[in-house]
């Protein structure tokens, strides 16, 4: 399970790489962290699916079943956790890249002197 989570924040951390390079305009290095994090991801989040199918059958057993519940109800949140930040980098991936919305930032006195990127600054 533990393996599992570090897994996955290496994919959420290069989902936010893709996005930093996207929402810089450089789209066309953005395939140098794709390409990772749909390996990590794809392959973290099979492995965590069938771990979660292992430890339902040994939830049956009453001497284990607190642990594996444990196991499962972690496992499920550590992957749904992902999958919402992966779908909404997509989403804005898409917003930037198909659709050339770009977001723009706030703009108030609390930044004098500091102008934040047109682009957004996330």
């Amino acid at each position: 399970m533990f393996g599992a989570a570090n897994q996955l924040l290496s994919g959420v951390a290069l989902a936010v790489a893709t996005s930093a390079i996207i929402n810089s305009g450089k789209a066309r290095y953005a395939w140098c962290t794709l390409v990772p994090m749909l390996f990590v991801c794809v392959t973290t989040l099979t492995a965590c699916f069938f771990i979660i199918l292992n430890n339902y059958h040994s939830a049956a057993d009453p001497a284990k079943s607190f642990n594996a519940w444990a196991n499962i109800i972690v496992t499920a949140v550590i992957m749904a956790c992902a999958v919402v930040i992966l779908w909404e980098s997509f989403y804005r991936w898409y917003q930037i890249l198909v659709l050339k919305k770009h977001p723009k930032a706030v703009r108030d006195n609390s930044h004098k002197g500091h102008e934040l990127p047109e682009y957004g600054c996330c």
